[in-house]
């Protein structure tokens, strides 16, 4: 199931309870259950009784139910739109209904958000991580799904690799914006500049899922990132960490504890926003997902987020 960010708890209700009469319709042809149900009072309770119906008739059928985005349910719980107490009913499911199972699919920060907004499912779902690609496999994905109508320079596909850090949603959300620009030029083969127009055009929808992350962070972490953004628009590859400590003492003298900045960056680094290497015994980060790094500089002025660090302190 997709479309959660804009379900409430009526229409997600349904949706699952057509979703699963559709696919028995087509595997049985002979069910009739829910043709009663009344989804806008009680949906949560609706629906639950709709699931024990159907472990009484199909006792030997298992129902797997797959929530793609599922971050856009939590966005819909934590904006009032889905009533919390589904997440509760779903543990319950999960841990009682014999005949369900679950696959909870979700970007990069689903985990977080879980942990934020779901703790009631974080200690029974097991967790399995999809690691992006090897440079070799996302090379494939960029350029053989359309090997035969578009063709990508090699500086292309460098740029799309480090825009993306290999990860195949990143690359699927660029390629397919590079797609629907070379339609639009008449052309079949993509060059840096094709890759730069495409992305100043789009970066507001490709970081979207940057978005939480960031309203998540605190304000000193929002300024290192700010701060990392900066240095590494500048042509530099990597920051150290005493670039990020001088640039802080720089900032109107602010005076923060180095326990303090190696936490936030310990954050970042676990959230994945950043790298972090070593060489000769000295700290170095750099953006994970070269678009965040694009996102922060095109909305997130050092000088606003100093603002706000300001009013913070």
């Amino acid at each position: 199931m997709q479309g959660l960010k804009s379900a409430n708890t009526s229409r997600l209700c349904r949706k699952i309870f057509e979703k699963i009469c559709g696919e028995l319709d087509q595997r049985i042809r002979k069910t009739q259950i829910g043709i009663y149900y009344d989804f806008i009072e009680d949906p949560i309770g609706n629906l639950d009784d709709f699931l024990d119906q159907l472990n009484r008739k199909f006792p030997d059928y298992r129902i797997l139910l797959l929530f793609d985005e599922f971050e856009g349910l939590l966005e819909s719980i934590r904006e009032n739109r889905v009533d919390p107490h589904f997440l509760d009913n779903l543990r319950s499911w999960m841990q009682h209904k014999e005949n369900l199972s679950f696959i909870i699919v979700g970007a990069d920060q689903l985990r977080s958000m879980m942990q934020d907004y779901a703790s009631v499912l974080f200690n029974i779902a097991q967790f399995i991580q999809i690691g992006h690609l090897t440079e070799d496999e996302a090379k494939d994905l960029i350029t053989l799904p359309l090997k035969n109508k578009l063709r990508f320079d090699d500086l292309a596909v460098r740029k799309v690799l480090a825009l993306s850090g290999c990860n195949a949603y990143y690359i699927q959300l660029i390629c397919a914006a590079l797609v629907e620009r070379m339609n639009s030029v008449f052309r079949n083969r993509v060059t840096l500049i094709d890759i730069d127009k495409t992305i100043s055009q789009k970066i507001t929808v490709f970081g979207n899922y940057f978005e939480h992350l960031w309203d998540k962070a605190n304000e000193l972490e929002k300024v290192i990132m700010s701060i990392i953004a900066q240095h590494l628009d500048l042509d530099n590859d990597i920051v150290s960490l005493d670039d990020i400590r001088k640039s802080l003492s720089n900032l109107n003298s602010i005076d923060v504890p180095d326990g303090q900045i190696i936490n936030s960056l310990r954050w970042l680094v676990e959230r994945q926003v950043l790298i972090s290497e070593e060489s000769s015994n000295e700290k170095f980060y750099r953006f994970f997902i070269d678009l965040f790094r694009l996102r922060i500089k095109e909305s997130y002025t050092i000088q606003d987020v100093m603002k706000e660090y300001a009013t913070y302190e």
